[in-house]
């Protein structure tokens, strides 16, 4: 088991996720990066890690189609 942390970009702007990533290029050695392009999709990344135990940052747009980033930290609330 990887005991990186897992860094969770949630954005429907691919241009958003690129600059992310590479703004925090300094750490990747000791992290994994992850992205989705919509709540939905973020939110089943999120458990699927979570599930398997990583520790997790998430990163999320919160104006976002199919599911905003509001809904989906509604969601993660419920989870938790």
């Amino acid at each position: 088991m990887s005991d990186k942390l897992h860094i969770v970009v949630v954005d429907d702007e691919e241009l958003h996720i690129k600059l992310i990533q590479k703004s925090l290029r300094s750490i990747r050695d000791t992290v994994e990066f992850c992205s989705a392009n919509d709540g939905r999709e973020g939110l089943e990344l999120v458990r699927g890690l979570y599930d398997e135990g990583k520790r997790i940052v998430v990163i999320l747009d919160l104006n976002m189609p199919i599911m905003t980033g509001f809904e989906m930290l509604d969601v993660m609330q419920q989870d938790a």
